[in-house]
């Protein structure tokens, strides 16, 4: 662990899937579908993470309020 962050340690495909699970609005999943292409171009789990992001997106719609579940 570089400094001793546990954060540090992760690979940036698990702290894409962090980030795509704290997601809390649409706006904020656009963002990370941006990121996503960007960032993983070329990646074989890009697929994976799309598939996420995809899910994330149809639970935030179903939400009520538009915020996410559970708000």
């Amino acid at each position: 662990m570089p400094g001793g962050d546990p954060w540090e340690a992760r690979t940036p495909f698990d702290r894409m899937m962090d980030e795509i699970a704290g997601a809390s609005s649409l706006r904020e999943i656009d963002h990370l579908c941006i990121e996503v292409r960007r960032d993983f171009a070329g990646d074989p789990r890009l697929g994976e993470l799309e598939a996420v992001l995809a899910a994330k997106r149809r639970l935030l719609v179903r939400a009520p309020d538009g915020a996410g579940p559970g708000r």
